[in-house]
């Protein structure tokens, strides 16, 4: 079967979605990455191996400067003449580790390749020898990528675990802090869960959760992350959005989940849900991480649990202080008598 080449991207995160997805999601596209046109044009008449992702080729004309998720797997072909070559196999390694680099060398130096631990590839080979290569530096790559998934993902709900979502909010804040971007971190909780676990079993439960992560997954936009916190728990990084966006998605959010009906042979079930939000910066606490910014979003949790209507409150800073820096918590409580 020929290999199918998509249309670049628009969006980096397009090539790997950053956000929580279902499996099959994760495996749709690989990035064959080069800076040549050539070579480009040379790959895109292969037959490679398809049975497990597309391929999307992609030039390159700054290797330094990727703007591509970090999450992104796939093949990187390089002139091994190019100036600073170990600068631009050094950047691709830090930005993106999931990528496979070959350097494209007539005379392949071994010292290079062992060096920075690379394969390397004669343009002038066959047309097998290039699939053979590609194929198996692609199904390196893709290897990787499926351990990679396996340690970031939450077995229930098919979303990032609670670990990994700790590291991307952490990178999150200190590019907020850097680029002076607002971030907000929504916990949400599906409220009488002991109840539908008691009632049901964690049998009907998990498949409860995977749906409502499901749901989650498909509201939030792309560049945004979802992930499991803890049994009832669901974390949801918005990016570059402040508290304002934050409150009026989650709202839709609640909305939207709060309309599924849940089977369990002749029962019907629906949830009720509350959420806590903490937007970034904040006044009284601008070295907040991201263990930080979580404990404020569960702290309006908490208030949510206990109020009836939807509440808005602030924490940190003098009154004095500028207001957009002030952190708005956001609490929503939409929870019903539990029937």
């Amino acid at each position: 079967m020929n290999a199918q080449y998509p249309q670049e991207p628009h969006h980096p995160s397009d090539a790997l979605p950053t956000r929580g997805t279902r499996e099959s999601e994760y495996q749709q596209t690989a990035l064959i990455l080069s800076d040549s046109t050539q070579v480009a044009q040379q790959v895109g008449q292969l037959q490679l191996d398809t049975s497990t992702h597309q391929a999307a080729l992609r030039e390159v004309s700054d290797w330094q400067h990727l703007e591509l998720a970090r999450e992104t797997y796939g093949v990187a072909l390089i002139d091994a003449s190019a100036p600073d070559l170990m600068t631009h196999l050094q950047s691709l390694e830090k930005q993106l580790p999931l990528v496979s680099p070959i350097l494209l060398s007539p005379t392949p130096n071994q010292d290079t390749a062992m060096a920075a631990n690379v394969d390397w590839l004669n343009p002038d080979a066959s047309q097998a020898e290039w699939q053979s290569r590609l194929n198996r530096a692609m199904a390196l790559s893709h290897t990787r990528h499926q351990l990679n998934c396996a340690h970031m993902r939450d077995e229930i709900g098919q979303v990032y675990n609670y670990r990994y979502f700790i590291k991307r909010l952490n990178e999150t804040i200190a590019l907020s802090r850097r680029h002076h971007m607002p971030v907000s971190c929504i916990v949400l909780d599906i409220a009488f869960y002991r109840v539908l676990v008691d009632s049901y079993g964690y049998g009907f439960v998990s498949d409860l959760l995977g749906q409502v992560a499901e749901c989650v997954v498909r509201t939030v936009r792309e560049e945004d992350m979802v992930a499991r916190l803890g049994d009832s728990e669901i974390g949801i990084l918005l990016m570059h959005s402040p508290a304002e966006g934050a409150r009026e998605m989650t709202k839709r959010l609640i909305r939207e989940l709060e309309s599924l009906s849940f089977y369990n042979g002749d029962q019907v079930e629906h949830i009720h849900l509350c959420a806590g939000i903490a937007s970034y910066p904040m006044v009284s606490d601008m070295n907040v991480n991201a263990d930080g910014l979580i404990r404020y979003a569960r702290h309006a949790l908490h208030q949510a649990r206990l109020r009836d209507d939807e509440a808005v409150m602030e924490e940190g800073g003098q009154a004095a202080a500028a207001a957009q820096q002030i952190i708005n918590v956001e609490i929503f409580n939409s929870m019903r008598p539990f029937i």
